[in-house]
């Protein structure tokens, strides 16, 4: 029931297709309660979760990978990997067979797809071997790129909440530079730990955000001046 609010006031991501950016989905613009899980068709989806865009061609096709545990609308199909394949894989030949899908879309006001054709859609599977080296290239990639998502997802959350208090001088820059440095920096370097194999300190990668905040900095400051300057002209 979409027009319920009182669904819509819990801790649940709750994913439309609008938000399928064929990445990582992090953060909802709407969450939903667990009396909208038990009184809905709305289901709970592990992370890892490939996602697929059904309705409303030329939206059919838009993809999106779950970085956590989330539901979304009927407009979207979940699939859930198993040992055979992995969802790098199902990701990337959902992809490349988009052109596909869109031309077995059928409907009279709008092309939609249903969770029946989705499952009669075949799906190539290489051999268990294949998967392996395969999944020896691609996770790392795509655990990378989950990283990139996440630390620029952070940053923006982190830029739309301070700008507006820089911008009416609730905070200094002095202040802002010192939040940015005691969070930012730190979460990077976290999250960078996480992809395999990598070490902050051995691959150089302090040094670099260390120096992407400098730049941030000098920018913000820049920006700060030149406010000043036109609201407090000589």
């Amino acid at each position: 029931e979409s027009n319920n609010e009182a669904f819509y006031s819990g801790d649940i991501p709750w994913f439309t297709t609008q938000e399928l950016i064929d990445s990582w989905v992090f953060c909802s613009n709407r969450s939903i309660t667990k009396s909208a899980l038990e009184n809905s068709a709305a289901k709970l989806f592990p992370p890892d979760t490939v996602l697929l865009a059904i309705y409303a061609a030329p939206t059919v096709g838009r993809l999106a990978i779950l970085a956590k545990e989330s539901a979304f609308n009927q407009a979207c199909c979940g699939f859930v990997v198993g040992d055979d394949i992995s969802k790098e894989y199902l990701f990337l030949f959902l992809y490349e067979n988009r052109n596909k899908l869109n031309s077995i879309a059928d409907g009279t006001a709008q092309k939609n797809l249903s969770v029946g054709k989705m499952r009669m859609f075949d799906v190539l599977i290489p051999t268990g071997e294949i998967m392996t080296l395969w999944r020896n290239i691609a996770e790392p990639l795509f655990d990378a790129i989950r990283t990139d998502s996440e630390t620029a997802h952070i940053l923006s959350r982190q830029r739309d909440a301070l700008l507006p208090l820089l911008m009416n001088e609730q905070v200094s820059v002095g202040e802002l530079i010192k939040f940015l440095c005691n969070s930012s920096t730190i979460k990077l370097i976290e999250l960078y730990k996480e992809i395999p194999g990598k070490t902050p300190e051995d691959d150089g990668i302090i040094p670099i955000v260390k120096l992407f905040l400098s730049m941030f900095f000098i920018l913000a400051n820049c920006l700060s001046v030149m406010h000043n300057m036109e609201t407090n002209p000589l």
